[in-house]
């Protein structure tokens, strides 16, 4: 009976009752992460199909409404200004600028400056990601000099450099994050994503030896090396391949495309060689044939297993899941590594290469990166087990939460299915359409615009609103209750052959062949469902959850 008065309401009303009145400045699919559009390939990995998986979901049987509530949680968890267990901070000289903060070394570096713009960008939060970005261009990159478009790895929190040189996760983490931020969002405002992470790509290339800085790359073997000054080209870190990263530039790079295909295949190469052939484990740091490798200058033993190695497992399972070239070869390596930590019933955290010696305790960035191995296992039983263990794991506080609290996050967006390629819409159909009042059986009670995409369209909708309208019974299809919290009816006298509903990046999250749709287990947020009926017609129509 509830449902029949708000369905009443609703066509009395119709003229002028807005199913979404209070929404008027979303954005609907802000980006495009789907199938390919304008480009040749048959791939089985999401950068071809556009179906990104949820392994919480698909695994543990959670609801996608559980699933993002807990992303919302980690979100506040380490962004919220002022809050303890922060590690996003706004430049007290400047609130246009931001800086991610290791807590436990009091400083800044561009690991986790890089990190806050990737988790920005992949969750759509632009405002962060501007401030992020501007602390990093103005403090850490060099703009003259023998290390011009480098990183300065560290700085303090006052923009002054610590250490002068780079580390390549953190270019490499800058360059991907630009880049999809400017398929996301465009390079219409004050910062020019694209020209900025193209910049980067040159920097990293055009390096020759003076003051004895080089490219980031080998030139002859096409891997990552340590670090691009005197004699740290002479080796690497397993977790600084990231072939997926190297797929997109080769792609997307307005130079050196060949390259980076190149040094994609040869990333793979050295977590294949890096990776015990019994433990699964990686090393700290590795000669270019894979070898464990220690530098004169270290002050641990980086043959181990310890600190950075654990985001190889991440780099791996992002890999297989965006790509999927290298299959055989990642399946056996991810399944060797969680059948190892099975075995150690999930307790330490560091080892020696082949496994002996465990110390330090399994740690919440580990748990994350063992989560993000799953998608390249097969053995649902055994990555059942690290799923379920890293759902409880709570994001890091105190001290040290700094590196392990953003590998963890990062780690949580691949697994939830928030880690996507946001494409360039070259080669799609760009429809932009203006109207007047009411859009898709939507009446409007002010002006707006958004966009939306559906299939290898871009839909760009302008809406002005003009005129008073009068009442009338004649509402076409809509939906009752809306906003909904459990369900929703379809008010229509046609016969319904499909109903499809999208969020807003167009992924498919739930389905119906009847005019009743479950929207029980959805976050609250703004969706289009798209309905087919029998006479080959299509209607899409605005849906809030509450």
């Amino acid at each position: 009976m509830k449902l029949f008065y708000q369905f009443l309401a609703a066509l009395i009303f119709c003229g002028t009752f807005s199913l979404f009145s209070e929404a008027q400045s979303i954005t609907y699919g802000s980006g495009y992460s789907g199938p390919l559009c304008g480009e040749t390939g048959n791939g089985t990995g999401a950068y071809y199909t556009g179906e990104y998986r949820n392994l919480f979901v698909e695994i543990l049987g959670k609801s996608e409404k559980q699933v993002q509530n807990k992303i919302n949680k980690i979100w506040e968890h380490f962004f919220t200004v002022g809050s303890s267990s922060a590690v996003y901070y706004e430049d007290e000289r400047d609130h246009n600028m931001a800086y991610i903060y290791d807590v436990g070394n009091k400083d800044v570096r561009t690991e986790g400056q890089s990190y806050g713009m990737m988790i920005a960008v992949q969750l759509d939060h632009k405002t962060e990601f501007d401030k992020l970005w501007r602390w990093a261009k103005k403090y850490m990159q060099h703009q003259s000099g023998v290390w011009e478009g480098y990183f300065a790895w560290q700085c303090k929190t006052d923009g002054s450099k610590i250490d002068v040189g780079c580390a390549p996760d953190g270019e490499e983490y800058f360059i991907t994050a630009l880049l999809l931020a400017s398929n996301r969002w465009g390079n219409d405002g004050d910062i020019d994503y694209n020209a900025e992470a193209q910049y980067i790509l040159k920097s990293i290339r055009n390096k020759v030896g003076n003051g004895s800085v080089y490219n980031m790359y080998n030139s002859d073997n096409h891997m990552v090396v340590f670090s691009p000054l005197g004699e740290n080209i002479k080796f690497s870190d397993p977790s600084y391949c990231l072939p997926g990263f190297m797929e997109l530039w080769a792609r997307w790079a307005e130079t050196d495309n060949e390259f980076w295909y190149e040094a994609a295949e040869a990333s793979r190469e050295l977590l294949r060689l890096s990776c015990h052939n019994e433990s699964g484990l990686f090393p700290e740091y590795s000669l270019f044939d894979g070898t464990p490798y220690r530098p004169s200058w270290q002050q641990y033993d980086t043959k181990q297993f310890k600190f950075d190695a654990i985001r190889c497992a991440l780099n791996v399972g992002m890999d297989y899941n965006w790509f999927r070239t290298d299959s055989v070869n990642q399946v056996a390596m991810m399944t060797r590594l969680l059948k190892f930590f099975e075995k150690d019933e999930m307790q330490h955290g560091y080892f020696d290469w082949n496994g002996d010696n465990p110390s330090g305790p399994y740690n919440e960035g580990l748990a994350g990166t063992n989560g993000v191995a799953c998608f390249a296992v097969d053995d649902t039983e055994l990555t059942k087990q690290f799923l379920q263990k890293l759902w409880f794991t709570t994001p890091p506080t105190g001290e040290w939460r700094y590196f392990n609290g953003m590998v963890y996050f990062l780690s949580m967006l691949n697994i939830s299915g928030n880690f996507r390629i946001y494409k360039p819409t070259t080669g799609m159909e760009i429809i932009d359409t203006t109207v007047n009042d009411t859009y898709n059986n939507v009446i409007y009670t002010k002006s707006t615009e958004f966009s939306y995409n559906e299939g290898c369209k871009i839909y760009h909708v302008h809406v002005n609103v003009k005129t008073n309208l009068a009442p009338t019974s004649d509402c076409g299809t809509i939906l009752y209750p809306n906003p909904a919290e459990k369900t929703t009816t379809i008010a229509t006298n046609k016969e319904i052959s499909s109903v499809k509903v999208r969020n807003t990046i167009g992924k498919i999250v739930t389905t119906s062949t009847t005019k009743s749709i479950d929207v029980a287990n959805l976050p609250k947020g703004t969706y289009l469902v798209t309905i087919q009926f029998l006479d080959k017609s299509r209607e899409i129509v605005e849906l809030a959850i509450n």
